[in-house]
């Protein structure tokens, strides 16, 4: 059997500027897993982080990659990007171009569209994809044969009420979550008409807030856009709407998602989004409770969820 690939998660020692212990941490539960490349979402993107991460790739012999580039998104979501002329937007999407340019980082990512806070330390942003700066994302994506990579709760056309447990978890959600799926299908169309269209990853499918990101939206969705991609997410924890959880109370991949996994058998991977630091157990690590359900899946459907669709769509 191959080694397996995970295309996201996340070091977790931003404030300690020492990405070397989470990386031990990590490639310790790779090898327990079988895992044997693993994509790291940089976030934000400076360059003395990257000179950090550069001495964990070659430590490791390249087992990580990096996926980075979402500032623009960000400099959208704060409305900073709307005080900035010409000339420094450019200089934003020139910092990606150089980016997609370095070996080690083969995706941009991940895009935050609509991304909810879950305390009052963790972020929200909103940045529809019908803005402007996603089409020049798309364009220098297809340049570059790059996939992209979002971060996006599934809210319908007009907004919903924000679930009562996301108000009690933070200040910082508003009282309504936005719509997402309009802009995703502008998006979509955009990307699908360049002569090259780059893989769009909408990521964390097992991991959704809002209750809409179910087995019959996926289905429509990748049935309309070829080169649509999802990477599977199993939360260690209990605060998704069981529509949407892809696990039964057992720990069992529930029927209508295996239906849809062999339906679709090229256009998912695993990315476990786990954050790895020196305090978190197993029981709360969503790295443990994603990879192990892979041996639930076929020999076939296995190896390309757990490995040949991201050699594929990476370029590895």
């Amino acid at each position: 059997m191959s080694n397996y690939i995970d295309v996201h998660c996340h070091f977790d020692s931003y404030h300690k500027r020492d990405y070397l212990v989470p990386a031990e941490i990590a490639v310790e539960y790779m090898d327990r897993y079988n895992v044997q490349g693993m994509g790291i979402v940089q976030f934000p993107f400076v360059d003395d982080n990257y000179t950090i991460y550069k001495q964990v790739i070659h430590k490791y012999s390249g087992r990580f990659r990096l996926l980075t580039g979402s500032e623009p998104t960000v400099l959208v979501s704060t409305s900073k990007w709307s005080t900035m002329d010409q000339l420094e937007r450019d200089h934003e999407m020139a910092k990606l171009d150089v980016m997609l340019s370095n070996k080690y980082v083969p995706a941009l990512g991940e895009m935050m569209s609509l991304h909810i806070s879950l305390k009052e330390t963790h972020p929200y942003y909103y940045a529809p994809l019908s803005h402007p700066v996603y089409p020049d994302i798309v364009d220098l994506a297809s340049l570059h044969k790059s996939p992209i990579d979002i971060h996006m709760e599934a809210v319908p056309e007009g907004g919903i009420a924000t679930p009562q447990w996301l108000l009690d978890r933070s200040p910082k959600n508003p009282d309504r979550l936005p719509e997402t799926m309009p802009g995703l299908y502008i998006l979509m169309n955009y990307a699908s008409i360049q002569s090259d269209p780059p893989p769009i990853i909408w990521s964390h499918l097992g991991w959704d807030c809002t209750g809409y990101r179910g087995v019959e939206l996926c289905d429509s969705l990748l049935g309309m856009y070829s080169n649509l991609y999802m990477s599977i997410r199993i939360p260690s924890y209990a605060d998704i709407t069981e529509s949407v959880r892809i696990v039964d109370t057992k720990g069992l991949i529930k029927p209508e998602w295996m239906d849809l996994f062999e339906k679709y058998p090229d256009r998912f991977m695993m990315g476990a989004d786990h954050f790895f630091r020196e305090d978190i157990p197993d029981e709360l690590n969503s790295f443990v409770s994603t990879w192990g359900v892979i041996d639930q899946f076929n020999p076939d459907l296995r190896e390309l969820i757990g490995r040949e669709n991201a050699v594929r769509i990476f370029k590895l």
